[in-house]
């Protein structure tokens, strides 16, 4: 066997936990206060970004979101029992159980036959059961019976429509009450029966009992009367003959009662309300910033607290109020991101506006432009650009000036009258930026903009040899080593070869059409570490070779929606689709699958990936929160921080693999035995899976490493093989 030539310095100890990847941070907006508890001095809120937890003393804050344990970004509703649990239902079909005592979590799964997940909409404590309601109907859930299990879900309550949403559950005196999108319905909560829709008694507005509004949001009991909250009203139970009664606030949408001993709440569209000698009072609304409420709570000295519908969670001060605004992001959604010199992460937020994270975690939030801002991208002296959907394009400087660009004070044009459209835009390495002129009138389809100037343009038209200007966004143009890819939605993709000049006299341009990729939309475009170009489209994943050979690759479980795709350090491709996130290997197959069965990803529609280079972290943005992941593919800056992990490697013939942590793209690994003999070559991987060049499993014992790559960096290192 060929001997090593090299001299090997061996320091003989092992690292046995090298690797900090794998962690997931999750940004979300909790401003939307769905519903409140409290416990003990914390007020607990269910929120469209997660659970939101003040301190009722010193009103501090903390969060927990999916990244924490929490099985879902947006929760519905709460609740607690008397052994310790709180509970957490959400949008997504996930029951979550936290134990405050330990910290930790139980998640269950709310599916029916069909695997449909079920929106959870509240939750009632019952001893050891708990009854929630869902998009579905109403399951009855055992807690202690084999860890958790759902015993049955009913769906037809009397003669009320099916299938029909349960929208509240209430326990009153042996009798389990449901409140649905079609009226009320109440049974023996003992009943064995409970499937059979005639044990049920209901009532709907045909019933001819009183009810004229049959969607019921909540349900509540005070001095032994039970309180119904509809879209229009409040209703009174008589109990003598199942009728009910107009309470008021008639023409009010009332979202939760709420009673503590003998105070009677309720929140509605116009504020909330005090039930007082059976009349409802407008509790006194100074300082009350929005009336939008959907949740009201009182605390263990009887505060009263409100949860809006967008604006956070509101404390009542006696005669006015204190906003409570929850840190984070102005939305949840995120449709482009782009990274400054420094590492902040500017974001497109759609309808909602723009936001900008600081490495410190706090947020900019950009929400007074009245703008729909679909993309985003930071130049060379770390100004933002946001492209808009009918305003044109905004710039923000790191001072904090915001200018516009549109049709006024630009050569961009409008579609129609004034709506200027920016789908796309891309900076280049000289810094110049290139702004998507989405459906201009006269035929532009690119303005661009020096470097370093505000006013030296260059357009580019139609005539100049580009197909279209029907650009989609926000991801289908790059500008990247003297080519301009532009992706349309009808026209394919072009390479707009410029020669890193604006002249255009030099510039050639290469048409790759529709029918390339199954007439698809063009929605992503990536050049990776070797040239090759890969295309996302609405239809899959292509990769266009140096020759201009189109090859389809297939990510099936992923679906066929490509929205990004993003480049990593090791050559990677990370796949953004409309069914989670994708890692596409060397060997062009899916090494990893994110989805938010799997993982903390915040939603399975990403819209957007980016990744910093520097750190190794990989930012998704989606329709439904911000998610970072810790991916660990960062190059080494010097070669001795590559390192093996997990070492030692223990074979158990489940396919383990050592990672070569840090290791620049194009390094190349090299196995010795102590005698210097080669074991085990890695031309271009940084796994190596404990076999010789044969495909022989090694002995177990110590082994050399050597990484080196063509301009002559290197570094040796040892590894320990355990066979099992």
């Amino acid at each position: 066997m060929r001997k090593a030539t090299l001299i090997l310095l061996i320091l003989f100890c092992f690292q046995t936990g090298f690797s900090a990847t794998g962690n997931w941070t999750t940004y979300t907006n909790m401003n939307t206060a769905f519903q409140l508890l409290s416990v003990g001095n914390k007020m607990y809120a269910a929120t469209s970004g997660g659970i939101a937890i003040l301190d009722t003393g010193n009103l501090s804050y903390s969060k927990m979101t999916n990244a924490q344990g929490l099985g879902g970004i947006t929760i519905n509703c709460l609740a607690y029992d008397t052994s310790g649990y709180l509970w957490f239902g959400s949008n997504n079909g996930k029951l979550s159980k936290y134990n405050l005592s330990n910290q930790s979590w139980e998640i269950y799964n709310f599916v029916d036959a069909s695997g449909q997940k079920m929106v959870l909409n509240e939750i009632s404590v019952d001893g050891d059961q708990l009854w929630i309601a869902s998009n579905l109907g109403v399951s009855l859930f055992l807690r202690d019976k084999n860890e958790g299990e759902i015993k049955e879900t009913y769906k037809n309550f009397g003669t009320l429509a099916s299938p029909v949403e349960a929208r509240a559950v209430f326990l009153k005196v042996g009798q389990v009450w449901v409140g649905t999108s079609a009226g009320v319905a109440f049974a023996n909560k003992n009943d064995p029966n409970l499937l059979d829709p005639s044990h049920w008694v209901s009532v709907n507005q045909s019933s001819g009992k009183g009810l004229t509004n049959h969607t019921i949001n909540s349900i509540a009991d005070w001095k032994d009367t039970l309180f119904l909250a509809t879209q229009s009203g409040v209703f009174k139970f008589n109990s003598a003959d199942t009728s009910f009664s107009l309470s008021g606030l008639n023409g009010l949408m009332v979202r939760e009662l709420k009673v503590k001993s003998t105070l009677f709440y309720a929140a509605t569209n116009n504020g909330v309300y005090q039930y007082q000698d059976s009349v409802w009072v407008a509790v006194p609304s100074l300082n009350l910033t929005t009336t939008d409420l959907n949740s009201v709570e009182l605390d263990s000295i009887n505060n009263l607290w409100v949860g809006s519908d967008s604006t956070g969670i509101f404390k009542f001060l006696g005669t006015s109020w204190q906003n409570l605004l929850i840190p984070g992001p102005l939305s949840n959604v995120f449709v482009d991101l782009a990274f400054d010199s420094q590492g902040k992460v500017a974001c497109a937020n759609d309808v909602f506006g723009a936001s900008v994270l600081d490495l410190n975690n706090n947020w900019l939030n950009i929400d007074t432009l009245n703008a729909q801002l679909r993309s985003v991208a930071v130049d060379k002296q770390d100004n933002i650009w946001w492209g808009s959907w009918g305003n044109g394009v905004y710039k923000l400087k790191p001072i904090g000036n915001l200018t516009v660009y549109n049709h006024t004070n630009s050569p961009l044009k409008p579609k129609t009258n004034n709506f200027v459209v920016v789908a796309s835009l891309s900076i280049d390495e000289d810094g110049n930026i290139w702004l998507a002129n989405r459906e201009a009138s006269d035929g532009t389809v690119l303005v661009t903009l020096k470097a370093g100037t505000d006013s030296s343009w260059t357009v580019f038209k139609k005539s100049d040899r580009l197909k279209s200007n029907i650009i989609t966004y926000p991801s289908p143009l790059l500008a990247k080593s003297g080519h301009l890819w532009i992706g349309y939605m009808d026209q394919g993709l072009d390479d707009l070869n410029y020669n890193f000049t604006l002249s255009k006299s030099d510039d050639f341009v290469v048409n790759y059409t529709s029918s390339q990729f199954n007439f698809a939309g063009v929605t992503a475009v990536a050049v990776d570490k070797t040239g090759l170009a890969w295309i996302g489209t609405t239809s899959g994943l292509y990769k266009l070779d140096q020759d201009g050979f189109i090859t389809g690759i297939s990510i099936a479980p992923l679906g066929l929606l490509v929205n990004s795709i993003a480049i990593d350090e090791r050559n990677n491709k990370w796949i953004g689709t409309s069914f989670g996130l994708g890692v596409l290997d060397e060997t062009e197959n899916l090494s990893q699958i994110f989805t938010t069965d799997n993982s903390p990803l915040a939603d399975n529609y990403v819209n957007q990936v980016e990744i910093n280079q520097k750190t190794g972290e990989v930012w998704i943005g989606t329709l439904n929160g911000l998610s970072k992941y810790e991916s660990g593919t960062v190059a080494a800056q010097n070669f001795s921080e590559i390192r093996p992990y997990p070492n030692p490697l223990v074979i158990s013939g489940f396919g383990e693999k050592v990672t070569f942590d840090k290791l620049p793209f194009g390094a190349k690994v090299r196995i010795y035995n102590l005698a210097g003999e080669l074991v085990a070559s890695l031309n271009s991987g940084n796994q190596w899976n404990g076999t010789n060049d044969k495909g022989e499993l090694v002995a177990s014992g110590v082994y050399l490493f050597f990484v080196f790559e063509p301009n002559g960096r290197h570094h040796t290192g040892k590894i320990a093989v355990v066979r099992k």
